[in-house]
């Protein structure tokens, strides 16, 4: 016997109280009897017996009538009260003989169980009053849970111990491994051990340690301890238990779950793994382990996402000021972009202006007003839209600045004056256009100041699915809102997506195909689906890798994977991209992505509503 459990019987022992020779020995369920307040050694609960059977893990043994750990109540002492056994006890402050509180709590006859759900707040008595429920008008938040990593350890033979006190312990090393996370990946060494108990139900408690080697260099050791349970109906666990029936049995039928805790004396990973949490999932795969261990998300994003002294809301603030800070985004636009204006005229006004013919040409100003919230962007395409109407605009806010109507419903953002025809003939014209910039602008902005109040350090970028014949102006929204435009058109970058791919044969010869005429001029990027697809585009020298329609945590595992992979061999950055919106985006975070791209900043996004009335 292991001298703890021995120096726990023993103590227990010593206050056990005779039975009296004439007490019969109980029959039925007994009740639960509360120890000795002031009990320096409490009694070992396992060791606790009301009947001639006596049960220590797996280990079970008849006991004569007058063995005195039979005994009709477990006391140790006259001063100890008893009370039956009742599962509100926890929470309940009922004197003793005081019905359950269960009514109090759920409003029924029978005990009501827990319903946790993440984000929801504790769930409380209906009556405080009858509860000693610490502080019950007080909630707090549930965390929500999101993969961290994910671990396969390969098993070497079982070397059966056998029964112990504790019950029957099997003893397991490991032959190696590999793991993958949102913070790193790297191997499992050889080694370490799983020792496991199995009771008589065939369920096992399990303790097992791990040491992790990185994929740095130098790489960085870290030690796993795992806690945890794998129950479920005993057959089950038979076909477990054999290498040759485990490949076929169902994950869902048993339950694999796992606490575990890490630990490293290197400064690269200590902050992440020595103050975190992890709880996981296991399963058998014949002679292998698979796990996927979640963390709560905040405690992620802390640990991973912290990466300056900058507050993120300063980052958000100078990201969208960038342009603007450096010149007149104006420049930007190419000698040709005033024909699109004039092209625009001629689709409202393929013929007659009957409305102008009603108002005639006499001088008149009127006022643009911003009727709902958002940033101004677009000015020179509505300076223009007026110049080519022989009209002339003074504005009162600069581009970028944000309208805000207020309380009074508008504020006025610039004046226009010129020939009252001249002035309706350019209004849908100019509101239509400087509506849509703005709206691209504002979504972008607020997407952007979105990802930075992450830690996210990153590029946010747009897409080419802007709409036919009005992609400059979009674009231009993009760049005022403060997020990359990302390529313009098919000739500002080589994009190899699925069917470039299908229609050359493979990904290395396309990209072949694509350096040969592209020369170091133009980037190439490839699109990809998996994490084999992406080593070949990298090895075949693609510049970007566009990792397509990964949900958030597998992109993570892949992000971070590739990286560590090709470190030191190749340079290339990571685009992820497909689905990204402003309610999903945060579970894409991850600065081992180098540019996130979503067309949800451009697409159906909101207009800024504008108006503009002739003064009278």
């Amino acid at each position: 016997m292991e001298p703890a459990a021995y120096r726990s019987m023993t103590s227990v022992m010593k206050k056990v109280r005779p039975l009296p020779p004439q007490a019969p020995i109980p029959d039925g369920p007994q009740e639960h009897i509360e120890e000795e307040v002031g009990q320096s050694n409490p009694p070992d609960t396992n060791w606790t017996v009301y009947s001639t059977n006596i049960t220590r893990g797996n280990i079970a043994m008849d006991l004569e009538p007058e063995d005195p750990r039979i005994n009709e109540r477990w006391s140790a002492a006259p001063q100890v009260q008893s009370r039956g056994y009742d599962p509100m006890r926890w929470m309940s402050t009922a004197a003793v003989g005081d019905p359950p509180m269960s009514e109090a709590w759920a409003g029924t006859s029978a005990f009501a169980p827990f319903k946790w759900k993440d984000d929801e707040a504790t769930p409380r008595p209906t009556d405080s009053s009858e509860s000693a429920y610490p502080h019950p008008n007080v909630s707090l938040p549930h965390p929500s849970l999101c993969l961290d990593f994910r671990m396969s350890v390969m098993l070497d033979l079982r070397i059966s111990v056998g029964a112990t006190p504790f019950g029957h312990r099997n003893w397991i090393s490991f032959t190696g491994g590999s793991w993958s996370g949102s913070w790193g990946s790297g191997i499992v060494l050889p080694g370490g051990q799983d020792s496991q108990i199995i009771i008589p139900n065939g369920s096992a408690r399990l303790e097992t340690n791990y040491l992790l080697q990185t994929h740095d260099n130098p790489p960085a050791h870290i030690v796993i301890k795992t806690h945890g349970w794998r129950t479920g109906p005993l057959e089950v666990l038979a076909r477990l238990a054999d290498p040759e029936l485990a490949d076929n049995v169902d994950p869902n039928s048993y339950k694999f779950r796992i606490f575990i805790e890490m630990e490293t004396g290197d400064e690269r990973y200590s902050e992440k793994v020595n103050c975190g949490m992890w709880v996981g999932s296991g399963m058998r795969k014949g002679a292998e382990v698979i796990y996927e261990f979640v963390q709560p998300i905040q405690d992620q994003q802390f640990s991973y996402t912290i990466i300056s002294l900058i507050p993120a809301e300063s980052v958000a603030q100078q990201s969208h000021k960038m342009a603007l800070q450096h010149g007149n985004p104006a420049n930007l636009l190419p000698v040709h972009w005033k024909s699109q204006i004039t092209a625009w005229y001629a689709e409202d006004t393929p013929s007659f202006d009957y409305g102008g013919f009603v108002v005639g040409d006499s001088e008149r100003t009127a006022t643009l007003y911003g009727k709902s919230k958002g940033i101004l962007a677009g000015v020179p395409f509505f300076d223009e839209i007026f110049a080519q109407a022989g009209c002339t605009v003074k504005w009162h806010l600069k581009e970028g600045s944000i309208v805000d109507p207020g309380a009074k419903g508008k504020v006025a953002v610039a004046t226009v004056t010129g020939p009252v025809r001249k002035l309706l003939l350019g209004e849908r014209v100019a509101l239509n256009t400087l509506s849509r910039c703005s709206g691209v602008a504002t979504k972008s902005r607020s997407m952007d100041e979105l990802v930075r109040k992450t830690g996210y350090t990153g590029i946010l970028a747009g897409t080419r699915k802007t709409t036919p014949g009005f992609r400059l102006v979009e674009k231009y929204g993009m760049i005022i809102g403060g997020v990359d435009g990302h390529r313009h058109d098919l000739s500002s970058m080589i994009m190899l997506k699925d069917n470039h791919i299908w229609a050359r044969g493979s990904i290395t010869e396309a990209v072949k195909a694509a350096k040969s005429v592209g020369g170091f001029a133009l980037k190439v990027e490839v699109e990809v689906d998996s994490e084999k697809d992406a080593d070949e585009a990298i090895a075949a020298g693609a510049d970007i890798i566009m990792l397509d329609n990964f949900d958030g945590d597998g992109l993570k595992i892949a992000a971070r994977s590739l990286k560590q992979r090709w470190v030191g061999k190749r340079e290339f950055l990571l685009e992820c991209s497909g689905g990204l919106t402003s309610d999903n985006v945060g579970t894409y975070i991850n600065n081992d992505i180098d540019i996130i791209s979503t067309s949800s900043i451009h697409q159906g996004v909101p207009h800024v509503d504008f108006s503009l009335k002739i003064d009278h």
